[in-house]
């Protein structure tokens, strides 16, 4: 009887105990937790930064099809049949005066397809900051005269679109009210000695 006690005690010293593997296994699930979490935390940073690169660049191509594409040729074409030109005339002449001046309903109609053309063009810009697939601080610096002049300048035509359709163009608005309040800000840091355009 003895010796049966002895080996039994005996084997119960080389059977481990089963708390040991639950404390073991519990170990190794927790480690894979977090090796996993740690993985997934490593590749959602990665793919933030993807994305705001992708951001970046998708904002600089649209400038440079801005300064080469359409929305130049829309703009220079009103310049050049119309005089309406940022670059000699601050303010722009309303968008009423110059339709008014053209008693050909040709040329009206060539000046309204032209002010459409480049509010379309703007609101579409819009719609791409406002659903952060452009950059704003970028198109500010690029587009922000732009927008706010042509849309000033645009208000009669603006308005008449409105009666049929309320919410035409109001994204390009909401960026039009916004960077006006903005350009403000700058341009009154701008008159005070010291300050910088920051």
């Amino acid at each position: 009887m003895a010796v049966e006690i002895v080996i039994l005690q005996l084997a119960s010293a080389v059977t481990p105990n089963p708390s040991i593997f639950a404390v073991v296994d519990l170990s190794v699930r927790i480690f894979t937790l977090l090796l996993v979490g740690a993985s997934a935390g490593l590749a959602y940073n990665q793919i933030k930064k993807t994305q705001e690169w992708n951001r970046r660049k998708a904002t600089q191509d649209l400038l440079f099809q801005v300064a080469t594409g359409d929305l130049k040729e829309f703009v220079q074409a009103l310049s050049d049949e119309f005089g309406v030109d940022l670059t000699k005339t601050m303010p722009l002449p309303s968008y009423q005066s110059v339709v008014e001046n053209e008693a050909d309903d040709k040329r009206q109609d060539r000046v309204r397809h032209l002010t459409r053309s480049i509010l379309n063009y703007m609101e579409t810009i819009a719609i791409g900051l406002k659903n952060h697939v452009l950059d704003e601080d970028i198109c500010y610096e690029h587009l922000s005269i732009w927008m706010t002049e042509y849309w000033s300048f645009s208000d009669k035509l603006i308005k008449i679109a409105r009666a049929k359709n309320p919410t035409v163009w109001i994204e390009q608005e909401h960026y039009v009210n916004l960077w006006r309040s903005r350009l403000d800000r700058e341009n009154e840091s701008l008159r005070r000695p010291g300050k910088s355009r920051t």
